[in-house]
């Protein structure tokens, strides 16, 4: 969840007055949807009993993840992929 419109939070995030009262705001969204729909590896998803995906972010760390996930999901938002998800594997180099 975001805390101001898509366009708002991008541009704090590039003039720097995004807050990071705000940053946890949005990481903390992230965590809380993690602890409450638990994700099994697909890998392992065949067997029982496996542990589910787990997130651990560093306290130091927690405002610059926070705008690391703002930022894709203000971009998700603008594109209109709602049906995607805000954090999807990349192989390919040129895509990185």
């Amino acid at each position: 969840m975001l805390p101001a419109s898509p366009e708002d939070c991008i541009k704090q995030i590039a003039e720097g007055t995004f807050s990071d009262n705000n940053s946890r705001y949005v990481l903390l969204s992230v965590t809380q949807r993690l602890c409450t729909m638990p994700l099994t590896p697909n890998k392992t998803s065949a067997s029982s009993g496996i542990e589910s995906v787990k997130l651990s972010i560093p306290s130091s760390c927690e405002a610059h993840f926070g705008k690391l996930f703002a930022l894709a999901e203000a971009h998700r938002q603008l594109n209109g992929d709602f049906d995607s998800p805000i954090i999807r594997k990349i192989s390919k180099y040129e895509d990185i």
